[in-house]
């Protein structure tokens, strides 16, 4: 067994040579630093990003070499199905050890030290990091359970029953995920306007102790940690023989997480669909249609242009599709352009080519742009928009997606109707 003190005295270490890191003078203003995803990918409102367009981004196990059961322990005489559970129950604690030291990096290092050099306010600090305070001793607790499983050998005989112990204190995790639009949005504020604080992250990203990573990938580690239990737990399951006493607590600790996640899932969709709302700025009160009062998710978001060339960002909410364009007015981000569309009666027209272009005359729809364009009409009224995607792959993610997204829709309100 592993000595957890171990692992804090390397950590206070790091935090005390820290200092180090400070500069003195004034901040480069040629610094630049790393940007990450956004909460969800395709979802955050300040990304820009595209459905289903994943970007390169950080994960907090980069440049750790992962140690093996059968490295750390005698394994002489185990068998191989037998070797191969205890290598699966490993990797999760290996895992665990990892996102304590990570969690404590991103309080210690990061949190305490900007609050110390006055980098942030209370306000931001608390928007930023959340509820990380909390999250912190969940892990440690955890983790000195999966320790006290170990038997003298280095065997754990069984874990499913420290999960289920443990799955029904996540409720932090709750608000700690749906404030994470709101966690990144400040933090690309802050970062945007404060040299000091551009200067400090990116002295923090080129040091030894950042591993090459910028600071949003450790305030998305817990997020990353949850949704990727099920599968950790899969595999514990699946080297498990089915006469085995952990069996059956692995399966009810899988469905346990599973609804956490579910729960986690349509908190934090309620809340960056509100924050998106409230950043829309309505030139018409008829704006304000109810299928955006009731949307409880954004499922992607982006930009695209109007057949005449206007940039929009575009918000596609579970209930509907919103056009809008990015000002700041009456500390609002973005102004809605035209009417809202309802999804339940969306409809695509995929055109291409000749078809789209010789339609709209004065428009910027020809040649090559024409073949990335396509159209989404309303059947109750009639009027609908041409947009034009930056490629044919953004092209193919926008139309899939709104697709998907008026079909479940039109089965909502056909099962509503019946």
């Amino acid at each position: 067994q592993e000595p957890s003190s171990k692992r804090v005295k390397t950590l206070k270490k790091s935090v005390a040579s820290f200092a180090n890191l400070i500069s003195p003078g004034k901040p480069s203003r040629t610094s630049k630093i790393q940007h990450s995803n956004g909460v969800n990918a395709g979802s955050n409102p300040g990304s820009g990003s595209t459905p289903g367009k994943r970007t390169n981004s950080g994960s907090v196990t980069k440049n750790r070499r992962s140690k093996l059961w059968c490295e750390t322990f005698d394994h002489q005489g185990v068998e191989d199905k037998e070797l191969k559970r205890q290598e699966t129950m490993f990797e999760l604690y290996q895992g665990e050890c990892d996102v304590v030291d990570d969690l404590r990096l991103a309080k210690q290092t990061y949190r305490d030290s900007m609050m110390t050099l006055k980098m942030l306010s209370e306000e931001e600090s608390t928007r930023i990091f959340g509820k990380l305070d909390c999250l912190l001793p969940l892990h440690e607790n955890l983790l000195q359970h999966l320790e006290a499983q170990r038997n003298s050998d280095g065997k754990c005989d069984a874990i499913g029953h420290v999960f289920l112990s443990w799955f029904p204190t996540l409720t932090p995790y709750d608000e700690y995920c749906a404030n994470q639009a709101d966690a990144k949005g400040t933090l690309d504020s802050v970062v945007e306007r404060e040299a000091r604080v551009r200067d400090f992250l990116q002295r923090c990203l080129e040091s030894p102790f950042s591993r090459k990573l910028d600071l949003w990938s450790y305030l998305d580690l817990p997020r990353s940690r949850l949704v990727k239990y099920p599968l950790l737990l899969k595999n514990i399951l699946k080297a498990t023989p089915p006469e085995h006493p952990d069996a059956i607590q692995l399966e009810k600790a899988l469905a346990m997480v599973n609804d956490v996640i579910t729960r986690v899932d349509d908190l934090t969709g309620e809340r960056q669909s509100q924050l998106i709302i409230n950043k829309l700025d309505f030139l018409d009160e008829k704006q304000r249609c109810p299928e955006l009062e009731q949307s409880r998710s954004v499922i992607c978001s982006g930009q695209l242009k109007s057949s005449r060339g206007t940039k929009l960002q575009v918000f596609l909410f579970d209930r509907v599709l919103v056009l809008a364009r990015n000002v700041t007015r009456h500390d609002k981000s973005y102004q809605v352009y035209r009417q809202p569309l309802a999804l339940s009666s969306a409809v695509i027209e995929p055109d291409e080519g000749g078809r789209l272009s010789g339609s709209f005359r004065g428009g910027i729809l020809s040649g090559d742009k024409a073949k990335y364009a396509f159209r989404v009409r309303s059947e109750d009224t009639g009027f609908g928009y041409t947009l034009i995607a930056a490629d044919e792959h953004d092209r193919k993610q926008w139309v899939n997606s709104i697709t998907e997204a008026a079909a479940k829709c039109r089965s909502r309100r056909t099962s509503s109707a019946d």
